[in-house]
């Protein structure tokens, strides 16, 4: 008589374990399985442009491994990029040198006597140039950041270029002031942007 009680408890267990799972089973709905849905897409629309590029072109996080495990291939590329990016770089920083010290170049030759300016003006021509510097430069490593690098500086650069050609049209203070002050802020994308470049290079060494 015991074994035949104990079957029959084991039946009724069964019985109401397939209770308990019939029940969860019209409990549950779509809704889950949309919010999990939901969820993947929402990790897929937080991935940044890198990682977007990658799926879409089916290079797997192993791949990736074994080019960075190639030296030879390593080497070629970044040779490539130096020679590309680094004439780019110092041309530009050489460029802003100039830029700032062409005033004091300018004051050498007729700079007082075709603007008409004063000693007091000079100096404030030197040093709005750094105002508008420190001024612009939150807002141009911002748009550095948040933007592609390469189009913002190139952007800026132009503007600047543009800048300092309608410089040599003014002929008062004002016009010159305002000039030195669009230089500045044209100019303050350099750092901050070629700071986010060298990271690079500072993570190589």
């Amino acid at each position: 008589m015991q074994p035949e009680l104990n079957a029959l408890k084991g039946d009724d267990k069964a019985v109401a374990m397939s209770k308990d799972l019939e029940i969860q089973l019209d409990n549950m709905d779509g809704n889950s399985l949309k919010k999990e849905e939901s969820a993947m897409v929402g990790e897929v629309e937080d991935l940044d442009e890198a990682n977007l590029f990658l799926r879409q072109h089916n290079i797997t996080p192993q791949y990736i491994a074994e080019l960075l495990e190639d030296q030879n291939a390593n080497k070629k590329v970044s040779r490539k990029v130096d020679l590309l990016l680094l004439p780019l770089l110092c041309g530009t920083y050489f460029l802003q040198y100039i830029d700032k010290q062409a005033i004091s170049y300018s004051a050498v030759f007729d700079l007082f006597e075709t603007t008409g300016i004063t000693g007091d003006q000079y100096s404030w021509l030197a040093s709005i140039f750094y105002f508008a510097y420190l001024f612009a430069e939150w807002p141009s490593a911002y748009l550095a950041q948040h933007f592609p690098t390469g189009r913002v500086v190139s952007i800026y650069c132009f503007c600047w270029g543009s800048v300092m050609l309608l410089t040599a049209a003014t002929h008062n203070f004002a016009g010159f002031a305002a000039m030195r002050f669009l230089l500045g802020v044209f100019e303050s994308v350099v750092t901050p942007a070629f700071m986010m470049v060298g990271l690079d290079y500072i993570a190589d060494i």
